[in-house]
């Protein structure tokens, strides 16, 4: 029976063990914080193809004052990541852990 839970995974640091978590307990959501891999979440895909697997960037700045010219900018650069081009991807996360402790209410 497939899994209802997800699993993050850090830069596929334990690969193996990653890939055969997959293969046994066929999670509904795969994350990896690694664009630059392109055969590992294609491997993911591959022992449990009903996975949604999400690659999540991490970006060193995230403008907030312009969301629709900032989104247009990432969307580029992620769809033309090789993990992008390759389409080994079910979806991208965007931004993340944004500091919003000066932001005005």
């Amino acid at each position: 029976m497939a899994s209802k839970l997800g699993i993050h995974i850090n830069f596929a640091t334990e690969s193996v063990a990653m890939v055969e978590f997959c293969r046994q307990g066929k999670p509904a959501v795969v994350k990896i914080l690694n664009l630059g891999d392109v055969g590992f979440p294609r491997t993911v895909k591959a022992v449990s193809p009903g996975t949604l697997v999400v690659a999540r960037q991490v970006w060193d700045s995230q403008d907030l004052t312009d969301p629709e010219g900032e989104a247009a900018r990432c969307a580029g650069i992620l769809l033309g990541s090789p993990v992008g081009q390759a389409k080994v991807v079910d979806a991208f996360e965007g931004y993340n852990e944004v500091d919003t402790n000066d932001a005005e209410v």
